[in-house]
């Protein structure tokens, strides 16, 4: 059975957590979750997971501590992705990144510094979703 999220930018959106630090990853997945954003999950490099393919806007959330931006940039454009709308984010930055290159980037959405609040960072994520 078929299941059309489309009409709720929550659930018609993945979140893709892009990182190596797996724990930190994992309670990001389960704090989204919490806050209305069901369809989230964690990987260590960018990629659409298998239940992701049907969603209408995916957006990458990459932990800039462990992929350097521009290259997750780079591995992002190079995805195989056809007619969904691509959004991405940058989290953990910590004030070396040259933000204005990345925020050239038409998917580029948002940036969160290390030491963001959790509260800020789930409010940021549903903004950029809706």
């Amino acid at each position: 059975m078929s299941h059309n999220h489309n009409n709720d930018p929550a659930t018609s959106a993945a979140v893709i957590i892009v990182g190596s630090q797996q724990l930190q990853n994992s309670l990001l997945v389960n704090l989204l979750g919490s806050g209305g954003i069901p369809r989230c999950s964690s990987a260590a490099s960018p990629g659409v997971p298998a239940d992701a393919t049907d969603a209408g806007t995916l957006l990458f959330l990459v932990d800039a501590a462990t992929l350097k931006p521009a290259d997750a940039l780079d591995s992002i454009d190079e995805l195989p992705i056809a007619d969904q709308k691509v959004r991405i984010a940058f989290f953990n930055l910590d004030g070396s990144e040259d933000i204005d290159s990345l925020s050239a980037h038409p998917a580029m959405n948002g940036a969160f510094p290390r030491d963001c609040p959790q509260d800020q960072l789930l409010k940021g994520v549903q903004a950029i979703l809706n």
